[in-house]
């Protein structure tokens, strides 16, 4: 969730298409904190195009993260390595809407 979460705010607070495209390259390549982003694999990397201008290239961009990356499963949220990234506020939630619904 952090990961892909922060490639995402990148892309929203982009302001010019050279920042896009650093971002996208840190997407792709990882930092020395950071990994790669989780990719959608139905993605096609081929059509990104940076001659179709920053409103287009940030769209395909959000786009390209794997949506699955911006959220941890219910069936994850106990996990002692999942938990402490989670708030009290969202787990309580979480176990408040799923009772009984497994």
């Amino acid at each position: 969730m952090p990961k892909n979460m922060g490639y995402l705010q990148d892309i929203i607070h982009s302001k010019t298409l050279d920042e896009l495209k650093i971002v996208y390259n840190r997407m792709l390549e990882g930092t020395g904190t950071m990994e790669p982003a989780d990719i959608s694999f139905r993605a096609d990397l081929d059509k990104i195009d940076w001659l179709e201008g920053f409103n287009e290239n940030k769209r395909l961009l959000i786009k390209l993260l794997d949506k699955n990356g911006l959220y941890y499963n219910y069936s994850e949220i106990d996990d002692a390595n999942v938990r402490e990234l989670i708030s009290d506020d969202d787990y309580s939630f979480n176990k408040q809407f799923y009772k009984g619904g497994e």
